[in-house]
């Protein structure tokens, strides 16, 4: 096959998956015109439930239904960029859960979005058989604004790692009445990567 030779890429595609496709798209237009922009959320109860009825993860769920929330103008946010540097925000709270130390360290304010780092930590040093793996979405609850969050990017290995999340609008720099979580997040959605282990001599 020559360089200006197309090869034809098999596509199994139907008649009854692209209804079903139709019909995705149609509902998940209607949900964002319903929610108005606010983020409707379904309890833990209620995603355990479906979980085990479809036999998925929880937190494929979760991930699936934060894809749903509006994200139109956070779309502009990527594309565009998060503006000129404004300042750097010391934010500074840190928590303990089953032996990982957690910190929001700072927020780096720009004119259209905060990007929000986030330090994790194994606190006991002397585990050397362990990788931290963060299924993690920062979640930000303010009476006064909405805020719009997307995960910008993560790096470590071992026994820490750091992670950073795009919000948009930026957040106050006065952090009264603004409450930050953590919550459970798997962005792949029934992907699943296979470990390789290179433990063998190469001779070059």
């Amino acid at each position: 096959m020559g360089w200006s030779e197309l090869r034809a890429i098999p596509n199994a595609y139907n008649e009854e998956v692209q209804a079903l496709d139709e019909q995705i798209i149609a509902l998940s237009v209607k949900r964002r015109q319903l929610s108005q922009g606010v983020r409707l959320y379904p309890a833990g109860e209620t995603i355990e439930a479906w979980a085990k009825q479809y036999e998925l993860e929880p937190m494929q769920i979760q991930h699936l239904l934060h894809q749903l929330q509006d994200q139109n103008h956070m779309r502009r946010v990527v594309e565009e960029g998060p503006g000129e540097l404004r300042n750097v925000l010391p934010i500074l709270k840190q928590s303990v859960v089953e032996e990982c130390q957690y910190k929001l360290t700072h927020a780096m304010q720009h004119e259209h979005a905060s990007i929000l780092h986030v330090e994790i930590q194994y606190l006991d040093r002397t585990r050397h058989d362990l990788h931290l793996i963060p299924h993690l979405m920062l979640e930000i609850i303010s009476d006064s604004q909405r805020f719009t969050i997307n995960r910008h990017g993560s790096r470590g290995g071992g026994l820490q790692t750091e992670m950073q999340f795009l919000v948009s609008p930026p957040i106050p720099d006065s952090l009264d009445g603004v409450e930050f979580s953590l919550i459970p997040s798997k962005e792949d959605f029934g992907f699943r990567i296979e470990e390789k282990i290179l433990d063998q001599q190469v001779d070059f």
